[in-house]
């Protein structure tokens, strides 16, 4: 299909910048000259098990996206558009789980700065939105979340700089997450050199996120 250079140039570019942010192994948009660029998958789709065109074909017609999947040989698998606005399409649906994470962890990471507790909030290309704390027995940030959600006697009886003890309050901090937010959340202790905690790790969906946020206003 024929199309005005224009067109096609910043279809190529939303594309790359889509497939960038999804962070799609091996993905690449091949540039078809005055003809709608194609994308080619060497991996499955964010949040898809299978990599094969009848799969790719499914996905395509339930985000209404007009558009052909073609098993290319070699694990690849090639979309062609019937148009620019179809491109255009399947680039906003590609970035769709990684805004809205990276939405959902901006409003979440004002929110806990403002409680103090200090951790690293981010988006990412999966939709899902990840809160990196820094080791409880050194830096107050996990203890200011557990106070700021209403459990300011988690800690009791727990020796936070040993093992047990980092893994105890660990355990206590996931029950009250799913207490708050619900099932799904995830909460891991992070090991560093030495052989003990060194921080907690929470991902959670943005919706998860923003019910966070609302618990802690």
């Amino acid at each position: 299909m024929t199309t005005p250079a224009p067109e096609a140039l910043r279809l190529e570019a939303a594309l790359r910048a889509a497939l960038q942010v999804a962070e799609i192994p091996g993905a690449r948009v091949w540039p078809e000259g005055d003809a709608l660029p194609s994308v080619r998958l060497f991996g499955p789709l964010p949040g898809k098990a299978d990599h094969d065109a009848l799969s790719v074909q499914a996905w395509l017609r339930r985000a209404n996206t007009n558009g052909t999947a073609q098993d290319g040989g070699c694990s690849q698998v090639s979309i062609q558009f019937a148009d620019v606005d179809a491109g255009h399409r399947l680039a906003e649906m590609l970035r769709e789980p990684a805004d809205r994470a990276q939405a959902a962890a901006g409003v979440l990471a004002q929110e806990l700065k403002a409680r103090q507790v200090g951790a690293c909030v981010r988006g990412r290309a999966d939709g899902r939105v990840t809160v990196e704390i820094p080791d409880p027995a050194t830096e107050p940030a996990a203890m200011n979340l557990a106070r700021a959600l209403g459990a300011s006697t988690i800690a009791k009886f727990l020796k936070l700089d040993v093992v047990e003890g980092a893994w105890e309050f660990t355990d206590r901090l996931r029950w009250l997450m799913i207490g708050v937010v619900g099932e799904g959340v995830t909460v891991d202790g992070r090991f560093g050199n030495e052989p003990r905690v060194s921080g907690i790790d929470i991902q959670m969906t943005p919706g998860q996120a923003l019910s966070l946020v609302w618990r802690l206003k």
